[in-house]
């Protein structure tokens, strides 16, 4: 499992600044946490709870999530260990009526899982959902979750997460250039430095196996 430093190390030297002249350690961190907010959509972490029916604060038709959800992957009943389908809203589909024996799920409101119709009271369902990876302390022997393979795309994203501040500092000071140029040069291209690293982002994320939910 990579470090922190590891980490660390590898952003400088992409960045070509192997002394921490241009990029402080602490900036450098900002930008590794953000990386591990930015490669959910492609990697997210996996986890699961069981929830009781009618327990304080859930009732048999409404169950309040985990602080830490990002999506939910799928519900399942144990009573059966059946997966439960998830809502379709539009128009024909039917919600909450007591003919209707099917049972679906929807996350509604937000943080909340709305059943279709109650189940039994103190019965449990299992609920699999995504969540965010934990960052490393700043430490710098600090352990890295998340595995190993995804360690270029966390240092494309953090070199393209420094380079913002720096880019922003060029457009500032460029705003008061008064010579024009003869064609269309760039005038700022630690924004393009910047673009460049999140298109190699990108391409990291899209090289990985999709994960497959068990819901659609």
């Amino acid at each position: 499992m990579l470090t922190l430093l590891q980490l660390k190390d590898k952003t400088y030297r992409l960045l070509k600044d192997p002394t921490n002249a241009l990029y402080t350690d602490d900036v450098v961190y900002d930008a590794i946490v953000a990386a591990h907010v930015a490669v959910l959509p492609w990697y997210p972490k996996k986890a699961e709870i069981t929830l009781t029916s009618g327990s304080s604060p859930n009732t048999q038709s409404e169950f309040v999530l985990p602080t830490d959800t990002y999506q939910i992957e799928a519900v399942q009943r144990t009573e059966n260990g059946l997966y439960l389908s998830k809502t379709l809203l539009e128009a024909g589909t039917v919600r909450n009526m007591t003919n209707v024996t099917i049972i679906d799920w929807v996350e509604y409101p937000q943080g909340t899982l709305s059943l279709s119709n109650e189940i039994d009271e103190d019965e449990t369902i299992i609920v699999h959902y995504f969540k965010p990876w934990t960052p490393p302390d700043n430490t710098d022997a600090s352990l890295l979750e998340l595995p190993d393979f995804m360690a270029p795309g966390l240092i494309y994203y953090a070199a393209y997460y420094c380079l913002i501040s720096s880019s922003v500092s060029a457009a500032q000071i460029g705003q008061f250039d008064l010579q024009v140029d003869a064609g269309n040069p760039e005038h700022n291209p630690l924004q393009q430095s910047s673009i460049f690293l999140y298109s190699r982002f990108l391409d990291s994320m899209n090289m990985l196996p999709s994960y497959r939910k068990i819901s659609t």
